[in-house]
C-alpha cells in the first residue's frame, strides 16, 4: 500500500505540472536511490551473486558490484508492480523507467570462467562488413543473371 501511495503521489505531481506522459518515478524500494536502481535488476535475475567489490563508477562508489557468476536469465518481472501502480493512478500514457544495460554491465563484477564451468564460452564473431556482404550479393546476382 505504501508503494502504491508513493507512486500515486509522484503521478499526482506530474499531472499537476501538466505532463502528457507520466513516469513511475523509479520507486523501487531499497536503502539508497542508486542501490534501488542496480540491485532491483540483479535480484530478479539468475546468474548473479549479490556481493562483490565496490562499483567502479563514481556515483556508485559506496555500493558493491553484484558478481555475474553464471548464465543470466530473468527470474521475476522487473517492473510489473510499477506499471500496475502507475496505471492505477492515472488515465494518461505511462513510461516506466529502467537502468540502461551499459550501466548494469559497468556496475557488474565478472569472475573468470573456470575450465569446468557449465556455461558456454562466448562464440567468436562471425559478422562480416556491410561492403563485403553487398559485394557478395552483387556477384551472385551477376552470376545468376548471366546463365549457365
Amino acid at each position: 500500500e505504501a508503494f502504491e501511495d508513493a507512486v500515486g503521489a509522484i503521478v499526482h505531481d506530474q499531472e499537476a505540472a501538466g505532463m502528457d506522459i507520466i513516469s513511475d518515478g523509479r520507486v523501487y524500494g531499497g536503502d539508497s536511490p542508486y542501490g534501488q536502481i542496480l540491485y532491483h535488476y540483479t535480484e530478479r535475475m539468475t546468474g548473479y551473486k549479490q556481493s562483490g567489490p565496490p562499483i567502479g563508477l563514481p556515483i556508485y562508489s559506496t555500493l558493491f558490484a553484484p558478481s555475474c557468476v553464471g548464465e543470466v536469465r530473468r527470474e521475476a518481472p522487473f517492473h510489473l508492480a510499477n506499471l500496475r501502480a502507475t496505471r492505477k493512478a492515472t488515465k494518461k500514457p505511462v513510461k516506466i523507467s529502467y537502468v540502461g544495460i551499459q550501466v548494469l554491465a559497468a556496475a557488474t563484477s565478472t569472475t573468470r570462467r573456470r575450465a569446468s564451468s557449465p556455461w558456454p564460452s562466448p562464440r567468436p564473431s562471425t559478422r562480416t562488413s556491410r561492403s563485403s556482404r553487398t559485394t557478395a550479393a552483387t556477384s551472385s546476382r551477376s552470376t545468376s543473371l548471366s546463365g549457365p
